[in-house]
């Protein structure tokens, strides 16, 4: 990636590389979480479509799996956790932040392997990223959908 200009932001060709970069990751994660073909991705990426084009690049500074929580926590849950919100405080260990940082833990961390961004996963990596996923969301009462 090039450097960035004086007012810190980047050519054209820098931001669609990185736009295509995470498009290409979110394609292949929610094939392989979510049994999304590429249209629906492409799809749930569009309220993102204004950030993805910025020369800035700030959306950037956020690895590609961060944004994918938000299609990973069910409506439902998502609900509980606003509900919860108003009520209690202290939520502790079952809160939406506490939730979405162990999504992104088990969507990249595999213990005992080198570390691998994302971006370079293939369908085994993914699949077992799944399986990772899946565990966190039970944790929480949920799961994801069959493939």
């Amino acid at each position: 990636m090039a450097e960035a200009d004086p007012r810190g932001e980047f050519d054209e060709a820098d931001v669609e590389d990185s736009r295509q970069i995470y498009l290409r990751t979110w394609a292949a994660g929610f094939r392989a979480l979510l049994g999304w073909p590429e249209e629906k991705t492409l799809e749930w990426a569009e309220r993102w479509s204004d950030a993805l084009r910025d020369p800035g690049m700030s959306f950037y500074h956020d690895q590609p799996e961060k944004w994918m929580t938000s299609a990973l926590i069910p409506e439902w849950l998502m609900e509980e956790f606003r509900r919860d919100w108003w009520v209690n405080l202290d939520p502790g260990d079952h809160d939406y932040a506490h939730l979405r940082k162990r999504l992104i833990e088990a969507m990249v961390a595999d213990p005992g392997q080198e570390f691998k961004f994302v971006e370079e996963y293939d369908d085994r990596d993914w699949a077992e990223a799944r399986l990772r996923v899946r565990a966190v969301l039970q944790d929480f009462g949920a799961d994801l959908p069959e493939t």
